[in-house]
């Protein structure tokens, strides 16, 4: 059993072509009058100028190996060391087949590894982090990949259509003893999960979308700073003093603000 998981190694790869982001939106939107208002609302908004975007030869599992590779070399350990490879993506090449297989055949890591693709909107990613850091402090594996990768793809005229790009992210996970930084701080770990009405309907139903991602995005965030307020016996809402850094994903701007010299928590669009 290990106690303590750490990042030995990291690395990234990002595809070279890039669109402007003005470019979509003047294609997308350009009969609109307010086209330079909506042009600056985006480019402000969003802080974007560019995205990057995969070429006809890059995919979800060329990317996810590029950084695989990345990571192994910064690790410096042999890759047949390696005992699993878990990749989170919401962009699968395959209805069935696993990419990490193939990013583990590529990467040296070969056969005798635990694969598995890990699906979910803006965290799997996150997931896979975790898939193999409890296979490492289990005992299974002395050392795993996990790695997030994605293309660039969203319904047309879709927010995400201007801001998502192409890229992947990995790091080798080993004990800590031997890392660069400590990824499992050996307090309990915890999870808020919520199945939002909008995610699982009829195809087509009608549903007020943009209220609802908004409400649903308050709701998890302001979940997970009360299991915080439980692991911490804190009111964090009030009281900042043992957090160093908080982090959030989201798909708009209804987000978490940390204010370090006010010590406080407040989120948008709430009073």
């Amino acid at each position: 059993m290990v106690d303590e998981v750490g990042i030995i190694g990291y690395g990234v790869c990002i595809p070279l072509e890039r669109v402007a982001t003005e470019t979509i939106v003047r294609k997308r939107e350009g009969r609109r009058k307010d086209i330079e208002e909506l042009l600056s609302k985006i480019r402000n908004g969003l802080l974007l100028q560019y995205k990057s975007i995969a070429n006809s030869s890059e995919d979800t599992t060329t990317l996810a190996t590029e950084a695989a590779e990345n990571a192994i070399t910064m690790s410096g350990i042999d890759p047949v060391k390696i005992g699993s490879v878990a990749l989170g993506t919401e962009s699968k090449p395959y209805a069935v087949g696993l990419a990490a297989r193939h990013v583990a055949s590529f990467s040296g890591v070969g056969e005798n590894v635990f694969v598995a693709d890990l699906e979910g909107a803006c965290n799997a990613g996150m997931q896979a982090v975790n898939y193999v850091m409890s296979q490492i402090k289990s005992g299974i594996v002395d050392y795993g990949i996990a790695i997030g990768s994605d293309l660039s793809q969203a319904p047309v005229k879709d927010a995400l259509e201007y801001s998502a790009g192409a890229g992947a992210a990995a790091f080798v996970l080993g004990k800590k003893n031997i890392s660069l930084v400590d990824v499992s701080t050996g307090r309990k770990l915890w999870s808020y999960t919520h199945t939002k009405r909008g995610s699982y309907r009829i195809q087509e139903a009608y549903i007020d979308g943009n209220k609802l991602v908004i409400q649903t995005n308050v709701r998890f965030e302001i979940s997970a700073i009360h299991i915080l307020d439980l692991d911490t016996g804190k009111d964090l809402s009030e009281d900042m003093s043992v957090i160093d850094w908080i982090v959030v994903k989201s798909v708009n701007n209804n987000s978490v603000i940390f204010n370090k010299t006010a010590n406080k928590i407040s989120f948008l669009g709430q009073n």
